[in-house]
């Protein structure tokens, strides 16, 4: 029976899990959603899943042994079936919302995800504006955005046609495969260079482990703090993990030939780490890679051949080569970057830490699980990893005072300093000194959070021994009990206000909100006894619900872009674009997205999110500067066309402001043409007439016209 059981039980699961994640939104794609007759379907995918699950059963260890063996080559299949169909993880469905394209959408699992907002409205439409470009396909410097000169390539991470994107190859695909299959090309390369890359690593760090190390970069890869974020912590998780492999692999080696290969490909790695751009979570990063690297040499330091004569100049000349590359790459860029410099936001910004965010981040990861299904609201769901925290900081003492491991000593430390950043801050001179200035404390937590999981592994892989049943008992119980009474201090509110704003009465979110607090302490309370007693096959089943549940959901798995490019508005654009290709462009009375849209078109667009600011433009409207604090920002700009005199700038949050711009301004913006959803006629003056060029459902294409 308990035999039957066992078979029947996780393709059961794994039904419900994927049928949750089917259900979650609401695709006309799958019409058969809506019918009765998917419980049939149900039934029978559920037949062939306990069929195939019982074939793994009987060949596990065959099965496993070639996964592992061939891993490269299955992700290289995966890889190349996915581009093929050109699937991506954007949310770039809820585009359909704006553009009412929803006909359109061509999404098989998940939910577009509307917080999502750098990803789908602004980062992935610079993309498609690279394709639109009047000029050349893929341009280091676009005239599109912001309507003016733009570095597309450091500051805004965009593929372009220019040498320096060999430090980018999750953005060949765009070179030789064009828009829909360079973005899927780009997602699904991503993802698996850092799932491999960290495999690897912890291997390393895990004493080749394999269970442990799968479970952790599974933890990790779809880990809420990567796929809430996607782009940045993957890639630095990649070249941070990549680096310490060859680190590894170079000590290891007596052969100078490899040496310098391995020293040459650092260099490359480096590089590519370094035009990431990011320093607020670079820098703590780098402090958890540089830490197990130095292990690493340190362990191996009697038994390395190390020649100072031959290894100096390998090391000399790969760090001369990494300088020499950042300097071409930053000089290409280099106003870009004395603009961003100089901004308000982000640019001025300096921390030395504080502030009261350890409640509310760092204990809330067991509700993290469900933060897929309730939707996101605030940004507290995105920066953590289901970490075990403390687990991982008591098992780390524990294995200092029994075994004196030199990584989780250093590790442990690291955390510690970490956590007094986070908490209590850190002296100003000491802040710059370390460069954690570039950082703040809740950028911060996903770090701390990564060591977290690394403590709670290597524990185990160097304690290889279980605590009592007795004590593992107490300890799971007492542990999840104080994680869960932190959480629920931290996060309850939070998830009720989730609830009622999803449209739920108060009675039942209270009782959704205590159904998830009980789920959440039981799966909680079932991960720490698995690891405390070194249950590794029901760690690993556990983990693999956790990520699915906190990971795996929150990004949809979409085809092409249709979307948009199929919608009125965008059509109508083009239809412009395409024999009037440098007339400039703004979006009036229309909050962002809105403002990016034209950019996929190929029209110029003043008032498309300045990554950096367009100060031409915005003090000659602003000639005595007083509102140089407003737009000397990254920003997503509003306009709004009035009959005033005079312009007027306002501030609605660090990253949003909006112009007021008088009708007699255009002529010095030098805008031709005007997106609304206002009736512009009722602006025309003796000298400007406001034409109504197309409409595309409630919007107004208007094209200036002088009257003579």
């Amino acid at each position: 029976m308990k035999k039957s059981l066992g078979v029947f039980g996780p393709p059961t699961l794994t039904l419900i899990l994927l049928t949750h994640w089917f259900f979650l939104g609401d695709f006309p794609i799958y019409i058969f959603k809506t019918k009765p007759h998917y419980l049939l379907i149900l039934a029978i995918i559920l037949i062939f899943f306990i069929f195939f699950y019982k074939i793994i059963l009987k060949y596990k260890e065959f099965l496993l042994n070639n996964l592992y063996h061939y891993r490269y080559l299955i992700a290289l299949i995966i890889i190349i079936v996915g581009v093929l169909c050109e699937v991506s993880g954007s949310s770039i469905g809820i585009w359909g919302d704006y553009l009412y394209s929803e006909q359109y959408d061509k999404v098989l699992f998940g939910i577009d995800r509307s917080i999502r907002s750098d990803e789908f409205a602004t980062s992935t439409i610079w993309t498609f504006s690279q394709f639109s470009n009047p000029d050349n396909l893929l341009p280091y410097f676009s005239q599109i955005v912001r309507g003016t000169k733009t570095d597309m390539f450091l500051l805004l991470n965009q593929p372009v046609y220019a040498l320096p994107i060999i430090f980018k190859p999750a953005q060949w695909g765009y070179l030789i495969l064009g828009l829909n299959k360079g973005l899927s090309f780009a997602w699904l390369v991503r993802f698996f260079m850092m799932f491999m890359a960290l495999f690897e690593m912890l291997m390393l760090v895990l004493k080749r482990d394999k269970t442990f190390a799968f479970i952790g970069a599974t933890l990790i890869s779809y880990g809420p703090a990567v796929q809430w974020w996607s782009m940045g912590p993957a890639e630095i998780l990649t070249w941070g993990s990549v680096a310490v492999i060859i680190v590894y692999h170079y000590i290891q080696t007596e052969s100078y030939v490899k040496r310098t290969v391995l020293a040459l490909l650092l260099s490359w790695v480096a590089t590519a780490y370094a035009i990431i751009l990011y320093p607020a979570w670079q820098v703590p990063y780098l402090y958890v890679f540089v830490t197990i690297s130095i292990y690493f040499i340190a362990t191996n330091w009697k038994n390395m051949v190390f020649d100072w004569k031959k290894d100096i100049p390998i090391i000399v000349c790969a760090l001369s080569l990494t300088l020499l590359c950042l300097v071409a790459i930053l000089n290409g860029s280099k106003e870009a970057l004395q603009l961003t410099m100089q901004t308000a936001y982000p640019g001025a910004r300096s921390s030395s830490g504080g502030g009261d965010y350890f409640d509310s981040f760092v204990t809330g990861y067991p509700f993290s699980i469900w933060y897929p299904t309730l939707g996101l609201a605030e940004e507290r769901g995105m920066n953590v990893f289901y970490d075990f925290f403390p687990l991982g900081m008591i098992l780390a003492t524990y294995v200092w005072i029994k075994k004196k491991d030199g990584l989780m000593t250093a590790l442990l430390l690291l955390n510690i300093f970490f956590i007094t950043y986070i908490v209590a801050g850190i002296p100003n001179i000491l802040s710059k000194i370390s460069l954690l200035s570039f950082t703040i404390s809740p950028r911060l937590i996903p770090i701390l959070s990564f060591v977290n999981i690394l403590l709670v592994l290597r524990s185990l892989v160097v304690l290889q021994k279980e605590f009592s049943r007795r004590t593992s008992l107490i300890l799971s119980f007492v542990l999840s009990s104080l994680i869960m009474l932190f959480a629920y201090h931290s996060t309850s509110a939070y998830i009720t206000s989730s609830l009622i704003q999803d449209g739920t009465n108060v009675l039942k979110a209270s009782m959704v909100k205590w159904a998830i607090i009980v789920l959440s302490y039981f799966i909680l309370m079932l991960v720490i006894h698995s690891i405390l007693t070194f249950n590794k096959k029901r760690f690993l089943k556990i983990s693999l619900v956790i990520i699915f549940l906190s990971g795996v959901m929150i990004n949809p798995i979409r085809i092409g872009s249709d979307v948009i490019f199929k919608s009125s508005l965008v059509t109508n654009i083009k239809s412009i674009t395409d024999y009037d290709k440098e007339s400039k462009w703004i979006v009036d009375s229309i909050g962002y997205p809105l403002t990016n849209i034209p950019l996929v078109a190929g029209a110029p667009t003043l008032n498309s999110t300045n990554a950096y600011p367009n100060l031409e433009l915005w003090k000659s409207l602003d000639p005595h500067s007083l509102y140089t604090e407003i737009y000397n920002r990254y920003a997503h700009v509003i306009v709004e066309i009035t009959n005033a005199e005079e312009v007027v700038f306002e501030l609605l949050q660090p990253d949003v402001f909006k112009v007021f711009i008088p009708i007699s301004k255009l002529e010095e913006m030098d805008v031709k043409y005007i997106i609304s959803i206002r009736d512009l006629s009722t602006f025309n003056t003796e000298s400007i007439q406001f034409e109504l060029q197309s409409t595309a459902e409630n919007y107004l294409i208007y094209k200036i016209e002088k009257v003579q």
